[in-house]
């Protein structure tokens, strides 16, 4: 059986309506597309499984259709939302038409209150938390107003529309093509207004003014200047003093080089000066030497004549 639901997507996921001269704003987290609806009916406890295509803010010809005192209702518009977390939220849907319950009943209207959960952008489950209407056919839970007092359509969602007891069973709403699993942990979170979104950062566990950015699988914090560490409680040293310490460490192993340099120069520079010294007096010895045998040569040779 295939049922429309018409949602339309302004900005996202913020999308805006006008009802019965009243301004009511929706936050719907599903995006426009054609969706598998699977619930477990309240009247005899079976699954049941259906498609649902969504459009507008209106639920059109929709799978919760109702007969209360002769009257059918099956066309509801949203009239409030209110966002819990980055993944939960509270929708209220009210009937189209109204009803009488006898002839001085005054017109009475029925509300859908939701409370959804996304587990991705292609899965959503939820839950109806009013409690179920007895004169509805079939059973559905469902908030009927008193007759000729309905609420105001921006009325408290929790404390008006979604008062319920019981267990109400878990509906589910996955893209139609995708094969998304619900996780073994979905559950309604209770009261109405209560999130099971765990927030990471409430409280706050960055120290020294820091701020924290929450995510799914844990927390990040930007420290304030001064500060680093994963909960900015480690002071940092100024980055001013490091750069002075490695000009003084440079300055000091230049010296240092300098100093060996030297060194090894004055080595090498005696080493040089007692050499050419040992040189100088061995030419000098020879240089006598030779002298003294020319003088011998010349005196045998004046002998000789």
């Amino acid at each position: 059986m295939d049922v429309r639901i018409n949602l339309i997507n302004v900005l996202s996921l913020i999308l805006v309506v006008t009802s019965r001269g009243t301004d009511a704003t929706c936050y719907l987290p599903m995006q426009n597309g054609v969706w598998e609806y699977n619930y477990t009916k309240v009247s005899d406890n079976l699954k049941h499984s259906t498609t649902l295509i969504i459009r507008t803010t209106t639920l059109q010809n929709s799978v919760i259709n109702l007969n209360v005192y002769g009257t059918t209702i099956d066309e509801w518009t949203c009239i409030n939302s209110k966002l819990l977390s980055n993944t939960e939220g509270v929708v209220v849907f009210k009937s189209d038409i109204s009803f009488t319950s006898g002839p001085n009943s005054g017109n009475r209207w029925l509300y859908l209150c939701m409370k959804l959960t996304k587990v991705t952008n292609d899965l959503y489950y939820f839950y109806l938390l009013s409690d179920i209407f007895p004169n509805v056919s079939p059973k559905e839970r469902v908030y009927a107003s008193k007759g000729g007092n309905a609420p105001a359509d921006d009325a408290p969602m929790c404390s008006t529309f979604c008062q319920y007891t019981g267990s109400p069973k878990i509906r589910t709403l996955r893209r139609q093509g995708t094969n998304d699993e619900l996780p073994d942990d979905a559950a309604l979170c209770e009261p109405c207004d209560n999130t099971c979104e765990v927030d990471r950062c409430d409280p706050n566990p960055c120290q020294n003014n820091g701020s924290c950015t929450d995510f799914k699988d844990g927390y990040n914090c930007t420290c304030t200047t001064g500060w680093k560490g994963e909960n900015c409680t480690t002071a940092k040293t100024s980055s001013s003093i490091w750069w002075i310490v490695g000009v003084v460490l440079g300055v000091v192993v230049v010296l240092v080089l300098i100093v060996l340099v030297l060194i090894v120069l004055r080595k090498k520079r005696k080493s040089t000066f007692g050499v050419t010294k040992r040189n100088i007096d061995t030419s000098s010895d020879d240089h006598k030497n030779g002298e003294n045998e020319l003088k011998e040569v010349e005196q045998k040779l004046v002998e000789k004549t």
